[in-house]
């Protein structure tokens, strides 16, 4: 006689439960929110029998965190004109993306996710899965993306920025990293995107299991504390991931750590499965 989801510091506005094909099936059930726990429970008029489906329509608002947790806000400044320009990153492991939409968040629950993103014309999204669509209207873009696999809530991922993308086209698959505008200007991405296409080419040998998606990204966060090894989109504080300069010491550890996050994901994605 309820239902009840994770959720963590964000607003619940509406709530419905829906037929599967939209029409509404019960009025809106009353809801309580643990915030020690961080459960969203919702109590229904009926019992729910086992292997009942239907559509549980949640409509919150959130925000950009500052705490390294869910989908969070980070920023840089242009060197050219002095201005501090945000982006905005997941970091949903272990149990963190329940900060950015009310879910199941643990390892053992798996579903395909289906992400739609709306955002200015001057930034664009990245996520698990190639960009299947984008819809323009005005001064917005809703970059709709490929659905993923069945994956637990913390694989999943996705970015906003203004950052551009360099990449290598092998058949159908992709490898890219993105990053600061002037950063990749600078050629500084491309010994990161080097470096990965061949830690993903040696994970895949080492331990013979083959890369399944479609698209592997590198991205480079400036200012943020820790890194994601999320299937098909992994992410890197840029100082890992952009070489600079020819330092040996700094180049031995951006090799290890990108060797180390294509490991971690690699091996994810074969547990997943």
């Amino acid at each position: 006689d309820s239902i009840t989801i994770h959720i963590r510091q964000l607003i619940v506005n509406s709530i419905r439960i829906l037929n599967l094909d939209g029409t509404l099936l019960r009025t809106p059930p009353n809801y309580i929110i643990d915030s020690e726990l961080e459960f969203l429970t919702m109590a229904v008029s009926w019992p729910i029998e086992a292997g009942t489906e239907f559509i549980l329509e949640i409509s919150y608002s959130g925000f950009l965190r500052d705490d390294f947790t869910g989908f969070l806000r980070t920023s840089y400044i242009n060197e050219a004109t002095g201005e501090t320009v945000f982006l905005a990153t997941t970091l949903f492991q272990p149990v963190n993306a329940r900060a950015a939409f009310p879910c199941y968040d643990e390892v053992h629950y798996k579903t395909p996710f289906r992400v739609e993103i709306t955002h200015n014309r001057a930034y664009n999204a990245v996520s698990n899965m190639p960009t299947s669509e984008l819809r323009f209207s005005g001064d917005l873009i809703t970059t709709i993306f490929e659905e993923t696999p069945p994956i637990p809530t913390y694989v999943l991922a996705f970015t906003v920025s203004d950052f551009k993308i360099v990449g290598i086209q092998e058949g159908q698959f992709k490898i890219r990293v993105a990053a600061r505008p002037s950063a990749v200007l600078a050629g500084q991405a491309y010994d990161g995107l080097e470096l990965g296409y061949t830690m993903l080419r040696t994970v895949e040998d080492l331990f013979q299991i083959a890369y399944s998606l479609p698209k592997s990204d590198q991205l480079a966060i400036p200012n943020i504390q820790g890194a994601s090894n999320s299937w098909g989109l992994i992410t890197h504080h840029e100082d890992i991931l952009l070489k600079v300069d020819s330092n040996a010491t700094r180049q031995h550890i951006r090799e290890m750590r990108v060797a180390h996050e294509y490991a971690v994901s690699q091996l994810t994605c074969y547990l997943i499965k």
